[in-house]
């Protein structure tokens, strides 16, 4: 069986010479070569030291990655999402699905709708904090409502603060397609906790 490798700037798909004549193939790779990436070109990525991540609120320290003052976190490159409001309590993330976070059915995989719900809803209690506070997830549910598809487009997901305690913090998300329609969503659980820097 022959193998051709098909690839654009953002991924490379390998597919056997049976495969290319198969109709659901051709329209993800249709879609594919259609879609426009939804991302800041001029963006940063990568990691800040703990001494600048705890020296301000986590609204602020928020601010500072939509505002460019902070890089974004390099996950959200490898996925396509990013960040797009943020309040205390409350923050936004849009991404865009594409052919390379497919499984093997030809839907997107729940991991990727599981990661923007997940950065979502830690951000969202990231924003709570105060300086010098640190927070990790220690819970998520996320409950799947309709398939994504690379044709599905950009998508919006919308976290907002149930509860936020001394030691733990709840959050809950939801993922919307671009004609408002729910594909998924989640709560999470949060462990907040004095944070030094090292």
């Amino acid at each position: 069986m022959r193998m051709e490798v098909i690839q654009n700037e953002t991924c490379q798909i390998e597919i056997s010479e049976r495969d290319l004549y198969n109709p659901r193939t051709q329209r993800l790779l249709e879609s594919e070569m259609r879609m426009e990436v939804f991302q800041n070109e001029t963006r940063q990525i990568g990691v800040v030291s703990c001494e600048v991540l705890l020296a301000e609120d986590g609204r602020s320290f928020l601010t500072g990655m939509l505002n460019g003052r902070h890089p974004c976190a390099p996950y959200s490159d490898t996925m396509d999402i990013d960040l797009v409001e943020v309040e205390e309590g409350r923050v936004v993330f849009v991404g865009t699905p594409s052919a390379r976070y497919l499984n093997p059915v030809g839907t997107i995989h729940g991991g990727w709708a599981a990661t923007i719900l997940d950065a979502a809803m830690a951000y969202c209690v990231h924003s709570t904090l105060k300086a010098g506070e640190g927070y990790t997830t220690i819970e998520m549910k996320i409950n799947y409502v309709r398939p994504v598809l690379p044709s599905t487009g950009v998508v919006r997901c919308e976290s907002k603060l149930i509860h936020r305690g001394s030691r733990t913090a709840t959050s809950e998300g939801r993922l919307f397609d671009e004609r408002g329609k729910l594909l998924a969503h989640g709560s999470e659980t949060c462990m907040i906790f004095p944070a030094e820097a090292t």
